[in-house]
């Protein structure tokens, strides 16, 4: 160091003694030993609180960040379901409002097309009602010119033949006065031919009276048929409706145009039958005048024979001859013309006749005509309820119709008894109300048992001793049936031809000696 000065010094490095090298025992070493310790003690727990304080806040972290992201991705699932569910839920409306939307559309087509096919089928059953109306009074036009072409007929064949007859008159009476000497003789003949000729129209008069009260029955009793008929086509088609309701419209204009169509056919029946009696009764007449010019022939003809015998006789008398002869053609033409003014009047009436019916049948073809029209525009819920009032008035009909004749069947079986069994003396308690047929049955059956026994001698020998009243068949049958044993219901389904088989084939010697004896009661033997 000599010549040196010092003039700075720093250490730089610095060595701890290791802890070995250390004596404890000596102070200034324990002393070392306790501050190395101490400090190296209090740098340890320093070093491992920071340590651990360091996992701790990298742990700390490490859950906030991953409680962080979990709420943010439960976030995102929500906002994600959210999403989806309102997705849904709109693609869900818009769909139901495109099906609504297209429900309503196919039901306006539907509705639409179900009411052009009705306007189509409606017009096509009025184009072919009308065609029917049409052809109906076409047909009906065509008869009614034939008609009166025919009746234009008629009447020139009756002037014809009433101008033929009043020049048989006019020739007649020329020849009546060459017929001078037989007046006494026609004039007889005349009353006798007046007498058969009022007969025979009393006859004709009778036919024809005859022929309009079984034409005036035939026209009542068709009415009440076809009331009838009306009533029990309504029932069924009230029937029907319940069964086939969508089907009602059509069935009651159906029924609706028959019955017109009906109503019409038979007022022109009876507008025909009635100018068919107005031609009968315009026969009389005519049968009439044909009666006297048949007359006046054979006259003529007996009056020629006669004159050549007696034609000094006739000259005599032929004056007187003449008078009476010009009045009793008189009278005869006046009775002739009254006759026929009185079958024409008849015609009249009953030509007024027939127009009434055709007017009352054409007003019920009518009333039945608005009747269904008014049944047409009915709701389905008052077409039912009348529907339901028909039915409910058609069973009350026909229940007071049964009980009254219930009442009269009552009455004459009670009297029917009673002048049966008046002497008898039986005491009836009671009975179900078929207790007549019952007590007519058991009645009938005892008379034909007792009719048979009456008839038949064999029989009569085989039950001598059960009519005699010395042996009892009941009491025989019974004993054989007691001694068969068994359930009474079990014998009660055995039939005769099963009873003696099983007596036969399994019965006892008492039993087979029982029956032995009831069969030799019946055929006779001792």
């Amino acid at each position: 160091l000599s010549g040196y000065v010092l003039e700075d010094a720093a250490i730089d490095y610095l060595e701890q003694t290791p802890l070995e090298k250390l004596d404890p025992n000596n102070i200034l070493d324990a002393q070392g030993i306790r501050k190395i310790t101490e400090l190296t003690a209090t740098q340890h727990v320093e070093t491992n609180n920071l340590q651990r304080n360091e996992q701790m806040q990298i742990k700390k972290k490490d859950v906030e960040t991953q409680e962080t992201i979990l709420e943010l991705e439960r976030q995102q699932a929500d906002a994600q379901a959210k999403q989806q569910r309102e997705i849904a839920s709109v693609r869900a409306r818009e769909q139901a409002e495109a099906l609504k939307i297209e429900a309503e559309e196919r039901a306006k087509s539907e509705v639409a097309r179900i009411q052009s096919e009705q306007l189509i089928a409606v017009q096509q059953e009025n184009m072919q009602r009308e065609k029917e109306v049409a052809e109906n009074n076409r047909k009906r036009a065509v008869a009614i010119e034939e008609e009166k072409v025919v009746r234009a007929r008629q009447l020139e064949i009756v002037d014809r033949e009433k101008e033929v007859a009043l020049q048989e008159i006019d020739k007649e009476k020329a020849v009546e006065v060459q017929k001078k000497a037989i007046a006494d003789v026609i004039r007889e003949r005349i009353v006798v031919e007046r007498t058969v000729a009022e007969q025979e129209e009393a006859i004709k008069e009778v036919r024809v009276v005859s022929e309009a009260d079984r034409s005036k029955k035939a026209i009542v009793i068709g009415a009440e048929a076809q009331a009838e008929e009306k009533l029990l086509l309504e029932v069924k088609a009230a029937e029907a409706q319940e069964r086939r309701a969508k089907h009602k419209a059509v069935e009651d204009l159906t029924l609706a145009e028959a019955r017109l169509k009906v109503a019409e056919k038979e007022a022109e029946a009876k507008k025909r039958e009635a100018e068919g009696i107005e031609a009968i009764g315009a026969a009389p007449g005519l049968a009439q005048a044909k009666v006297q010019l048949a007359s006046a022939d054979a006259t003529e003809k007996q009056g020629l024979v006669d004159a050549k015998v007696k034609i000094a006789a006739a000259e005599a008398v032929a004056k007187h001859g003449t008078a009476e002869a010009d009045a009793l053609r008189a009278k005869l033409l006046a009775e002739a013309e009254g006759k026929e003014k009185l079958g024409l009047a008849d015609v009249q009436v009953k030509t007024a006749d027939a127009q009434a019916i055709e007017a009352r049948f054409q007003a019920e073809a009518n009333g039945l005509r608005e009747k269904f029209g008014a049944m047409r525009e009915m709701s389905a819920d008052t077409r039912a309820h009348e529907e339901f009032r028909l039915r409910l008035d058609n069973a009350h009909i026909q229940t007071l119709k049964a009980i009254d004749a219930n009442t009269v069947i009552a009455k004459e079986q009670a009297v029917m008894l009673g002048s049966a069994l008046g002497n008898a003396k039986i005491d009836i308690v009671g009975g179900e109300g078929d207790y007549f047929q019952k007590f007519i049955a058991a009645l009938g059956t005892g008379k034909a048992i007792d009719g048979i026994i009456d008839k038949s001698q064999t029989l009569q020998l085989a039950l001598k001793d059960h009519l005699n009243g010395e042996r009892n068949f009941v009491d025989d049958a019974k004993g054989l049936l007691s001694s068969l044993g068994g359930a009474s219901d079990e014998l009660q389904n055995l039939s005769v031809a099963a009873l003696l088989a099983r007596v036969t084939s399994t019965g006892s010697n008492e039993q087979k000696a029982a029956l032995q004896t009831l069969l030799s009661g019946l055929k006779g033997q001792p």
